[in-house]
């Protein structure tokens, strides 16, 4: 979350080259879904008072990250597939 926050908050307003600025944005989302897979994949037993919350949480940013074509490899959400799964969200497209 550290690396996210340091690196959003030093973009470089003179740099619009969009492929580097597309390669940032896979980099930032591959990095908060490890996140939520972390928290999902080690902590469930400590979450379960907000699990709510975080599976809603992890419901928008998979929307989010699905929409711009930011979705991570399906390798990465294996961890956590099954509540992916739960959350039933539509036409999800992992990539390869």
């Amino acid at each position: 979350m550290t690396w996210v926050e340091k690196h959003l908050t030093s973009v470089d307003s003179s740099s619009n080259n969009t492929g580097s600025f597309d390669i940032n944005n896979r980099i930032f989302a591959r990095r908060l879904f490890r996140v939520y897979a972390h928290i999902f994949s080690i902590h469930a037993d400590d979450i379960q008072c907000i699990s709510h919350h975080l599976q809603y949480s992890l419901m928008h940013f998979i929307v989010f990250i699905n929409e711009f074509g930011l979705m991570v490899n399906h390798a990465e959400i294996e961890p956590i597939i099954d509540v992916i799964n739960s959350l039933c969200i539509p036409n999800l497209q992992f990539r390869q």
